[in-house]
């Protein structure tokens, strides 16, 4: 099967890798939000793109080490991209330039800085009216910064804010770090209903959904715009496209019998991807076929569970060898507990020139949505 794109990829130098782990703010729970009044009887529908995130601070502390430090974690690179594309994409307002225009107050998500110490700062005033003297009193007699989180309908619906606040500098930047993997998780749970409806806005594909539970044993919750590509019942391999003139993006769904723990790693998930690449995967070019590069960017796998199954999550780039062709993608190897069979799940896209970080979210969705 032939990829139709022709152009070459950008290559940069390996981005600084950011370890992005699942953490929950223990404080940040809707059971110890203040109340948030509205006054207005029909609230908009907060709006702004995906991943998109206000930030809240005095121009002094935005331009300081602090608004480094946050922008560091938070705007650091997105795993794993050919080009470095940030995690969230952040907007800095201060709190006068929030309220000059009503539409700033009407995004989805908010992190509001405050520096404690500093009571003439705007924002500190607001962030101690919001928290209440009780909370404030708790940071000065304990560890000497704080972090909370709530969603609610303040400015606009589902709205998300949080607050990182602490006394001095150095207790913020502490704080940004002991936490920013925390408010990521956050942001991303707040951000996933939307990725699921963009993933699925034209609905879903009913007919390839039901052929791939009756040869994999699996539901794997397949968009409507995908088509079945290529499918080979000798080696139980089936690859499923969707096409657009900016954005090739490919499912491809394997299984084999388990037959030792070996084929359950790293190592095991590289040799499966590279042997369906070698085999089903090139371009009109001869002699051409696709494999991991793991030269320029490193092979990341992690373990983890979905839908209370273990699964090995590998995330890297991969190239088309003899041809100037390479995007980033997504695998996922676990082993079916009814059939002793191991089973891979690989998401990939091709988008020369194109922002890829919504597009490979968008894959992850639809690999996590897998089940046997």
């Amino acid at each position: 099967m032939y990829l139709p794109f022709k152009k070459p990829p950008m290559r940069l130098p390996i981005p600084h890798l950011l370890a992005i782990i699942s953490l929950l703010l223990g404080s940040c729970t809707e059971q110890h939000a203040p109340h948030i009044p509205n006054m207005l009887k029909k609230l908009p529908v907060a709006y702004g793109k995906i991943n998109q995130v206000v930030v809240v601070a005095d121009n002094e502390l935005w331009d300081s080490a602090v608004g480094d430090s946050l922008d560091y974690h938070l705007a650091g690179p997105f795993l794993l991209l050919p080009r470095p594309e940030p995690i969230f994409d952040l907007i800095h307002y201060t709190p006068k330039e929030l309220e000059a225009d009503p539409v700033r107050k009407q995004m989805r998500n908010y992190i509001f800085l405050a520096d404690l110490n500093d009571q003439r700062s705007p924002t500190t005033q607001l962030v101690i009216e919001q928290l209440g003297p009780e909370r404030i009193r708790k940071i000065q007699e304990g560890k000497g910064y704080g972090i909370a989180a709530w969603e609610g309908d303040k400015w606009a619906k589902d709205q998300l804010f949080i607050f990182m606040y602490g006394l001095g500098s150095d207790k913020l930047i502490q704080n940004i770090q002991q936490n920013s993997e925390a408010v990521i998780h956050r942001i991303k749970k707040h951000e996933l209903p939307r990725v699921i409806a963009t993933t699925y806005q034209a609905g879903e594909h009913e007919a390839l959904i039901t052929e791939v539970q009756d040869k994999f044993g699996i539901y794997l919750r397949i968009p409507k715009e995908y088509f079945k590509a290529v499918y080979d019942p000798d080696n139980y391999f089936m690859w499923i496209r969707k096409e657009t003139k900016e954005l090739s993006s490919n499912l491809l769904i394997h299984k084999r019998p388990y037959t030792n723990q070996q084929q359950f790693s790293k190592e095991g998930l590289k040799k499966i991807r590279d042997e369906l690449g070698r085999q089903y995967i090139s371009t009109r070019i001869e002699n051409t076929f696709m494999r991991i590069d793991d030269v320029h960017l490193p092979l990341i796998v992690t373990n983890k569970r979905i839908n209370n199954v273990p699964v090995l999550e590998g995330r890297g780039i991969w190239e088309i060898v003899n041809d100037y062709m390479a995007g980033p993608f997504i695998s996922l190897l676990m082993i079916n507990p009814k059939t002793n069979e191991l089973i891979f799940l690989d998401g990939f896209i091709f988008a020369p020139g194109e922002a890829q970080r919504d597009y490979m979210e968008q894959l992850e969705v639809i690999l996590n949505s897998v089940k046997f």
